[in-house]
Formats: C-alpha cells, structure tokens, sequence
C-alpha cells in the first residue's frame, strides 16, 4: 500500500500592516477582476512568502517539519521588504511583489529551501527567488496591469517572527497550519 500524500508549504508569515496591504491590494483586484487566491478573513489563504512547496508522504513531512525546526533554533527575526506589485510575465496569472531578504536571511532560505525539496515530490513553483503573491488572475493583463499602475499602492516592510509550516492548496494557498516554529527571541 502506497503512502497517501498532501500537498505542504514552508513559508514566512507576513504580518500586521504588510498582511493589511496584502488583502486590500488582493481586495481590489478581486473586485474588479476575480482572483483565485483570496485574503483575509474570508479568504482561502493568508498572506506568505514561499521557502517550498510541494507534495509530501507522512514520512517526509516529519522529516520536512524537523528540517524547519532545526533550521530555525538558530534564526533571529528579520525585516522583509517588498518590491512594487506587477503581473509576472511567465504565465501573466499571478500578481507579485518582489521579496528583499537580508543577504544572510537569503542565504539560509536558499539552504532551507534545497534541503525541503529534496523531500518533497511535485514540486510547486516556488524557485530560489522568493515572492509574495498578490493575486492569481486568469486574464484581463492589460487591464491589470492598468489598475495597479493607478494604485500604485506599496506593501510595508514585515518583521519575519515565524516560519510556518502548512497545507497548500490550489495556486500556492495557505492552508491549515500543521506547525508554527518562532525564530529566536522574537
């Protein structure tokens, strides 16, 4: 009998006013456009930034979850700042900002992020650039891209105080929460 598997995500929270700034932007465009991953209270997901993603047995989740909380016995809370929204240009579906991370933080996220995947199988599309999805949008480019030139509204720097682990579904949401590791002394 095989083992079943689910699908899992390592990310750090983004909180207080960046989490805000996050579901009204997501707000807007939803709004205007539909979008297939949702913030807030109502919402499918909660806002984040992916360390890895991807479809894991109950073995490899355990060993994934010990991974996080080794990794972070000896991390310090940091700050994460964002880049301006845009429409990538890969599949033009999701609506992004770019992740500025501490040069050491970067590091240990990329080390962080090639050990988990080792252990995952089905990979999402999380790469060693990490990014903070806004939206996922199925089309109207031109008229998003439209609404977040008028917007123009930029996500507040976040202090990181967690990693988390969680289930995904569909798009990268933010499931349940299996295991929320604090860094050191936040």
């Amino acid at each position: 009998m095989s083992e079943l598997s689910q699908k899992m995500g390592v990310s750090f929270a983004v909180e207080g006013t960046a989490a805000d700034d996050v579901v009204q932007l997501n707000t807007t465009i939803a709004g205007s456009f539909g979008s297939q991953v949702r913030f807030g209270q109502d919402g499918n997901s909660r806002p984040h930034v992916t360390v890895a993603l991807g479809e894991v047995g109950q073995n490899a989740l355990a060993h994934a979850i010990a991974l996080v909380e080794r990794s972070t016995r000896t991390a310090e809370p940091f700050l994460m700042t964002f880049g301006p929204v845009a429409r990538e240009s890969v599949t033009g579906r999701y609506v992004l900002a770019d992740v500025y991370l501490p040069e050491p933080i970067r590091q240990w996220r990329s080390a962080l992020h090639t050990r988990i995947t080792d252990h995952l199988s089905g990979l999402g599309r999380t790469t060693d650039e990490p990014h903070l999805t806004v939206a996922v949008v199925e089309e109207h480019g031109t008229a998003v891209d439209e609404l977040l030139a008028r917007t123009d509204q930029r996500i507040a720097g976040c202090r990181v105080t967690h990693i988390d682990v969680a289930q995904a579904g569909p798009r990268g949401a933010k499931g349940t929460i299996i295991r929320r590791f604090t860094l050191r002394d936040a």
